[in-house]
């Protein structure tokens, strides 16, 4: 009686171990089903929805490059853009164009007017009965002049056999200085021309070698190789002169202004410096005199500042600033420096006066005034022109090239031989 209690007993707590393992077990699965959901769920969340766009499925027009379709885009390409580099070229060409090279002026020229090197200058008149003209060769001459900073400046004689219409644009050209360098386009904060005191160490990135003063440890501004390097020759207006060389007390008036575009001009705020913070860039410090002769510093209105000092800069009043600040994309180049909108310059006899200060020696490259104007395709361009119109001439070149090698031997397509 009791062996069949015991087995009983034993059988009774073997199913009721066994239930509760397939408890368990359905637990188990229970929640690994659930965190299997719980996964798939999320996986779907995270997935983009099946557009076309998202799956890449767009439709796309992949053209068979034939011969016939070859040469037919070659010869449509070439024949719309040669007669647009032809007609940018001709109209370049019959601009008015002016150039004085004044590079060796310092020391070539003498107190008494002389007539300049052939190569020196370049006369493009427009009209051909001006063209065909003789006129007196242009002259300079190194005179006194306690304005510039050198004491002595440079003076222009010439001769406009025609009028030049409005706009009358007067500019300077420079040859060899790369403003195209990665490093030298670079060299600007941008955040120090809208007009925030930015710290010396965040200016190292950008600005240097020339983000703050080895000595003092301020931070210079404006910072950077750009504004470091800065075109400072001065231009003045020209002076109506005597066949004898001599002057008049009559200038044709030109502005400084209407230089740049409204959005260049948009760039550039008062600092917030205190100019006892900060300090003018080297090249800046190099004298007293001319629109950058900052040799004294900023002047902080304090009772000890020197009376050479000058008010802190303000690149907001200085297009000039601005214009040098657009770098070039070649390494010869011309800036914008004064124009006259509404008076045509006359024909006649006229000197330009230059305070030669900025330095050409160092990377050898050479100085000039122009005098030109401006038309519906802009200033003079005769390497827009040349490029165009040689863009065109290759595509109809090429044309037919292709054209002759498909007519006398022709390839079926996909045949590879």
């Amino acid at each position: 009686m009791a062996p069949s209690r015991r087995r009983q007993r034993e059988r009774s707590s073997g199913s009721t171990s066994s239930s509760s393992n397939s408890l368990d077990g359905d637990d188990h699965h229970h929640h690994a089903n659930s965190r299997k959901k719980k996964k798939n769920d999320t996986h779907h969340a995270r997935r983009p929805p099946m557009s076309a766009w998202r799956a890449q499925k767009l439709p796309a027009w992949q053209p068979l490059m034939t011969p016939k379709t070859t040469i037919s885009v070659l010869f449509l390409t070439g024949l719309i853009i040669a007669p647009i580099g032809a007609v940018i070229f001709y109209f370049s060409l019959r601009r008015d164009y002016i150039a004085f090279d004044y590079t060796a002026c310092r020391t070539a020229a003498t107190a008494s007017p002389a007539d300049m090197p052939p190569a020196s200058y370049t006369y493009q008149i427009d009209d051909s009965a001006a063209r065909n003209t003789s006129y007196p060769a242009p002259q300079w001459a190194y005179v006194p002049n306690d304005a510039a900073p050198a004491g002595s400046a440079c003076r222009l004689l010439f001769t406009l056999p025609q009028a030049i219409p409005t706009p009358v644009l007067l500019a300077y050209r420079l040859t060899n200085f790369h403003q195209n360098h990665r490093k030298y386009v670079k060299g600007v904060d941008t955040d120090q021309m809208k007009g925030d005191a930015v710290a010396p160490a965040s200016l190292e990135t950008l600005c240097r070698p020339f983000s703050q003063d080895p000595q003092s440890g301020k931070a210079i501004y404006p910072c950077g190789l750009i504004a470091n390097s800065i075109f400072n020759d001065t231009f003045s207006d020209p002076i109506i002169a005597n066949p004898d060389g001599s002057l008049t007390m009559t200038t044709f008036p030109m502005a400084e202004s209407n230089l740049v575009l409204a959005a260049d001009r948009k760039k550039y705020a008062v600092s917030r410096y205190n100019p006892a913070d900060v300090v003018p860039p080297p090249f800046w410090r190099g004298s007293t005199k001319g629109p950058y002769g900052y040799a004294a510093g900023y002047s902080d209105g304090s009772a000890g500042a020197s009376n050479d000092s000058r008010p802190l800069f303000d690149p907001t009043k200085d297009e000039h600033f601005m214009v040098w600040m657009n770098t070039a994309a070649l390494p010869n180049f011309e800036k914008l420096y004064k124009r006259s909108d509404t008076t045509p310059m006359g024909a006649g006899r006229y000197a330009i006066e230059i305070f030669d200060n900025w330095p050409v020696d160092g990377f050898k490259g050479t100085k000039s005034l122009v005098l030109t104007t401006a038309a519906w395709n802009g200033s003079r361009n005769l390497l827009l022109g040349l490029v165009t119109l040689g863009a065109g001439g290759l595509c109809l070149i090429l044309a037919l090239v292709f054209t002759a090698r498909h007519v006398i031997k022709p390839r079926k397509l996909g045949q590879f031989k």
